[in-house]
């Protein structure tokens, strides 16, 4: 099923402009829960890794994200990430280095202004 997606004003440089696209879904394989503040990652990285996904979506404290995301590409993971404005921090993103390169942020935005804010 397509869905409609709305950009934020900023980002529609990526659209070539246009302030809706539209996308297929997929399936979201699994669920996993991730140990907060777990110094070993590598019992949930390797669950995530077993289920072969085409995109894992992480969602985490900062610190850990960063973790996640260099552990997964340190174990050769080549699909897409996706994670939270958590990760957005500058700082983050230069401790985690080449392998935070590609990775999608997600923050809601909505326009408090709208008379019909959705």
């Amino acid at each position: 099923m397509a869905v409609t997606v709305r950009i934020p004003t900023p980002l529609r440089t990526l659209t070539g402009g246009q302030d809706e696209v539209s996308a297929d879904g997929g399936t979201v394989a699994e669920v996993i829960e991730y140990p907060p503040g777990a110094a070993d990652l590598s019992g949930f990285i390797e669950r995530i890794l077993n289920v072969e996904p085409q995109a894992v979506y992480l969602a985490a404290y900062a610190g850990d994200i960063a973790k996640m995301i260099e552990e997964l590409r340190r174990r050769g993971y080549e699909g897409h990430l996706l994670t939270t404005a958590a990760f957005a921090a500058p700082e983050v993103i230069e401790l985690v280095g080449e392998p935070a390169e590609g990775v999608f942020l997600t923050q809601a935005v909505f326009d408090t202004e709208a008379e019909d804010p959705q």
